[in-house]
């Protein structure tokens, strides 16, 4: 009986302690999402920068192709 409830106290350990690494795991994961695109940041300003460049040559593309 005690072999059973030592198991079963390993096991469980053993799940806590994964669960708590993916817990950490996420937390940092979402820590570095939510600093990477700030809305005033230089990243920020060439990210759309690059978007309306792409979205402007994908609008003028078809009167190109017409030539």
């Amino acid at each position: 009986m005690d072999m059973n409830v030592y198991l079963v106290e390993v096991l469980i350990r053993d799940r806590l302690a994964k669960a708590l690494r993916r817990a950490e795991f996420a937390a940092l994961l979402g820590e570095l999402n939510q600093g990477s695109l700030r809305t005033h940041g230089i990243g920020r300003r060439l990210l759309e920068l690059g978007r309306s460049l792409v979205t402007r040559r994908h609008e003028r593309r078809p009167a190109l192709d017409r030539r």
